[in-house]
């Protein structure tokens, strides 16, 4: 089973994420907090919230850092970064992060889904080949 890890500071869109996409036959586990998150890199793919707020409701980095900070050590991660930001405001803020997905919020579960699969079957293996969905 493929593992998904998900950082969504907003409890009901992680909460809705855990349950659609477990339905759909993923492995998945939301954080909230940044620093949980970045303590276990061991996903096959990541789905990140662009606006991240502490405790305090402050913001500590975006969501783009935390994909930029995994991909030093996992640069073959997929990552989609969700965002009720716009899709050119977002892309700025990116740059040019490879394997990266952008969608804008509010999105079908569906295109989610879509999203996944096609980051997943195009993903390499450790061995340099396609990873098989």
């Amino acid at each position: 089973m493929q593992r998904i890890g998900v950082l969504e500071d907003n409890h009901a869109l992680g909460r809705l994420l855990d349950v659609s996409l477990r339905n759909t036959g993923y492995d998945v586990k939301v954080y909230q907090k940044t620093t949980d998150f970045l303590d276990r890199p061991e996903y096959d793919l990541i789905i990140v919230d662009f606006r991240l707020l502490t405790e305090r409701g402050e913001t500590n980095m975006s969501g783009a850092d935390v994909i930029r900070l995994i991909k030093k050590l996992r640069p073959e991660m997929p990552a989609i970064l969700i965002s009720a930001l716009s899709f050119s405001t977002l892309k700025r803020a990116a740059g040019d992060i490879p394997g990266l997905r952008i969608m804008e919020k509010p999105f079908k579960i569906s295109s989610l889904v879509g999203e996944i699969q096609t980051l997943l079957a195009n993903r390499p293996s450790l061995h340099g080949v396609r990873t098989p969905q």
